[in-house]
C-alpha cells in the first residue's frame, strides 16, 4: 500500500502539528510492506516550528525509518519547506514548474514582547539562538548538498543576501532530484 502525507501553504505550528499527527497514524498503521510519499509545496512558514517539527520526527525511531525511505514529490519548496523537502527521502521528484528556494530567513519582531526584546531594548539570546539555529539549519543543507561548493552558486546566494533560487531543472541537473514530473 501507498501512503501520502501532504505538507502544504504556510508551515505554521499548527499545520505542522497536525502533519505530525499524520506521520504517527501512518507509522502506527503501516507495514514493512507499504510506502510513504510526501507531497510538499509550500512557499514559507515558521522556521522554528519547521526545526521542531523535523526534529521530532527524525528523531523517533519508527518515524525516521519510514521517513528516509519515502519518496518526496517537491511542487515548491521555498524557505523553510526546504528544509522539510530535504530532511526526509531516499528519492525525490519535482515539478517541472517548480522551484527550490533557500534562504536565511527572516524574523518578525514585535516591539514590546519579552520573548524578542531584553529590558535593556536589545534582542533577546533566545530569540537570536532561535533564529541563528535556523540559519545553521539551511547553511548545513546547503553543504550537504555540495551547493556551497559550487563558487557561482556560493557567490549568488551570498549576493542575493542569502537567497538561492533553483528550478526543476537546475535541481535536476544538480542532482537533487532524480526526475522532473
Amino acid at each position: 500500500m501507498i501512503r501520502t502525507i501532504l505538507i502544504s501553504g504556510l508551515l505554521t505550528q499548527e499545520r505542522l502539528d497536525r502533519v505530525l499527527g499524520e506521520f504517527r497514524r501512518v507509522v502506527a498503521d503501516t507495514s514493512d510492506t507499504d510506502n510513504l510519499v510526501v507531497v510538499v509545496s509550500s512557499t514559507a512558514g515558521n522556521s522554528i516550528a519547521t526545526l521542531h517539527f523535523t526534529e521530532e520526527v527524525l528523531g523517533d525511531e519508527r518515524m525516521r525509518c519510514l521517513v528516509e525511505q519515502a519518496q518526496v514529490k517537491i511542487y515548491e519548496a521555498q524557505s523553510v519547506a526546504t528544509l522539510v523537502a530535504f530532511a526526509f527521502g531516499a528519492t525525490r521528484e519535482m515539478s517541472a514548474e517548480g522551484k527550490i528556494g533557500f534562504d536565511l530567513g527572516e524574523r518578525m519582531v514585535q516591539v514590546g514582547n519579552p520573548d524578542d526584546y531584553g529590558q535593556d531594548g536589545c534582542l533577546t539570546p533566545q530569540f537570536m539562538q532561535k533564529w541563528q539555529a535556523y540559519q545553521d539549519a539551511v547553511l548545513k543543507l546547503l553543504q550537504r548538498l555540495g551547493l556551497d561548493a559550487d563558487p557561482d552558486l556560493h557567490m549568488k546566494f551570498w549576493a542575493a543576501e542569502g537567497r538561492l533560487d533553483l528550478s526543476a531543472k537546475e535541481c535536476l541537473h544538480r542532482g537533487l532530484v532524480s526526475r522532473v514530473f
